[in-house]
């Protein structure tokens, strides 16, 4: 992880900031939080309970690329892109 990330490691999990989202996905914040009010994306969770910080579970952020990059029509199912989308 380097100096400029903001996740943290809860029971072996990594948990991804904004800031890591924002760096990993390529979107802006507001387009992220857009996604989020549309149901189109993870929603966050409290990383204290009443606190204003929140975080992803880096797996469901994997989980979900990995799901739009097998579903996108530019994957083109059966060529070398299918491979690409499973690293």
């Amino acid at each position: 992880m380097d100096s400029t990330s903001l996740a943290v490691s809860y029971r072996g999990e990594r948990v991804l900031r904004m800031r890591d989202l924002v760096q990993r996905l390529q979107l802006s914040q507001s387009r992220l939080y857009a996604l989020i009010a549309e149901d189109k994306f993870l929603r966050p969770f409290k990383l204290i309970p009443g606190g204003r910080a929140v975080g992803w579970l880096e797996r469901d952020v994997d989980a979900w690329l990995a799901e739009r990059c097998m579903d996108s029509p530019l994957n083109g199912r059966g060529s070398e892109n299918v491979l690409a989308c499973q690293k």
